[in-house]
């Protein structure tokens, strides 16, 4: 059903007396980890038959899928797993904890839908019965008592950090979002079927790549802290989403010289899916004098502007007006088809081109930047390198290729299995202002990431905290 093959190990499963006894049965993923399961299934009643089983798995392979033409679903992606099964096979009890872990890029494609509509034509054949009706009916069978039961289900689901999941809105994957993040949610299903579906998902970063009709591809980067909420009904979550595209414009204000400004357009999701808010909105946070302007607007004010800004690269506001630098199409055709080529041909390599031009409005003046950027993951997700550089017309190509071909480099090594330790070595090479020029950081960093309800929890150790929070929740109970 999900596209990845398993391996039965050699296991033997003993038949004592009427029990079947699974003595740490193993089913092996395609990374050769094991899923084992322990317990027994009683068959003394073949009408009720009761299992009591154990299901645990560690850094567990559970997909293993490329993408191909027509394929539903495709990624990579791996588990932990603590869970009981016990009762019935026809009403189980389960509970447990399932932990999807770093390494895990699922994407999800949105397949073609038809579209045609078509007249089906009704009445064309007529069933006449020619049973004499004043014979006595014949005696209708008794139905079969149902059984109301199902299966009891808790499941408690840690979502790491570095997750993945994506979502191609069109086959060829030009159109896509991209997330990243975790939480915590809880599932469960009650013996009747009815599901509920409780937790935050919190965004740490993502995109959504979309090309319209008319205009050119629109990037937008999700911000850090977007997430979505579920208080209950799986199909109707809450959302609170924000993502933005940087549009870089040349600004003219009456009687003035026109200067280079960043406008940040950002989209916002906000509600329930039952009644969902689209919102849009523009700022400009590196420019005080086009904030303050920005701030004076209504909020439509502002989503107008965003607007016009987005679709005809033109802003005008009270005694200013601003255009976008229009991108050349030839530097748009050939990095979309450089980073179509770069994802559909390149497995187990990120990597994508960037082609920017600059009119003589920029303080560097007019010039075209060619810039890349690789990443590779190792030794299974534990080493990540990242390599970005940039070409500029506006230097001595010599000069390009000896300093600006590798800008930034880092090399990320994660200390847990967990993930929420890190060890970094980087090299960072960016563009402050006119006074500062360019500027390198080099230097070696170690993140951590905890989840804490309190600062004081910052300073004690995971283990001590679980055990206040048990002795706590048993005290309630």
């Amino acid at each position: 059903m999900i596209g990845t093959t398993f391996r039965l190990a050699g296991d033997t499963v003993r038949l004592d007396g009427r029990r079947v006894a699974f003595e740490r049965f193993t089913l092996l993923a395609p990374n050769g980890r094991p899923f084992t399961i322990d317990g027994t299934v009683d068959l003394t009643d073949l009408a009720r038959t009761t299992a009591d089983l154990q299901l645990r798995a560690s850094d567990f392979q559970f997909l293993d899928v490329a993408r191909k033409q027509r394929t539903a679903v495709y990624g990579t992606g791996y588990l932990d797993l603590n869970a009981s099964v016990r009762g019935p096979l026809d009403a189980l009890t389960v509970r447990g904890r399932l932990a999807l872990l770093r390494g895990t890029e699922l994407t999800y494609v949105m397949q073609d839908s038809p579209t045609e509509i078509r007249n089906e034509s009704q009445d064309v054949v007529t069933f006449v019965s020619f049973r004499d009706e004043t014979q006595e009916p014949a005696p209708e069978t008794e139905a079969a008592p149902v059984r109301i039961g199902g299966m009891d289900l808790q499941l408690e689901i840690d979502i790491n950090d570095e997750v993945k999941a994506g979502v191609d809105l069109s086959p060829d994957g030009n159109n896509r979002i991209d997330l990243r993040g975790g939480g915590d949610l809880t599932f469960s299903m009650n013996p009747l079927g009815d599901m509920a579906l409780s937790g935050r998902y919190q965004l740490t970063g993502g995109s959504v790549r979309y090309n319209p009709p008319v205009i050119a591809q629109k990037v937008f980067a999700i911000r850090p802290g977007s997430y979505v909420e579920w208080t209950g009904n799986p199909a109707d979550p809450h959302f609170d989403i924000t993502a933005t595209e940087t549009v870089r414009a040349s600004v003219s204000t009456d009687g003035g010289e026109s200067r280079p400004v960043n406008f940040d357009i950002s989209v916002q999701v906000r509600n329930s899916l039952e009644d969902l808010a689209v919102s849009f909105g523009l700022s400009a946070p590196e420019d005080l004098t086009m904030q303050n302007q920005l701030q004076s607007l209504t909020d439509e004010q502002r989503a107008q502007q965003a607007m016009n800004l987005l679709i005809y690269n033109t802003y005008t506001g009270p005694g200013t007006t601003a255009k976008a630098n229009a991108e050349n199409p030839l530097n748009a055709f050939v990095q979309k088809e450089l980073n179509q080529w770069a994802q559909n041909s390149l497995k187990g390599v990120d990597l994508s081109f960037g082609i920017d031009s600059y009119d003589e409005t920029d303080p560097n003046g007019a010039r075209t930047d060619y810039s890349y950027r690789l990443s590779k993951n190792l030794f299974g997700n534990r080493f990540r390198v990242i390599i970005g550089g940039k070409f500029s017309t506006d230097t001595d190509p010599t000069e390009n290729l000896k300093e600006n071909m590798i800008d930034d480099i880092s090399l990320e090594y994660v200390l847990t299995r967990r993930g929420n330790m890190f060890l970094r070595l980087f090299r960072h090479t960016g563009y402050e202002s006119i006074l500062e020029g360019e500027i390198t950081e080099t230097g070696v960093g170690f993140i951590i990431r905890k989840k804490m309800a309190r600062l004081l929890d910052l300073f004690r150790s995971a283990d001590r905290t679980g055990k206040k929070r048990n002795r706590h929740e048993s005290d309630t109970h």
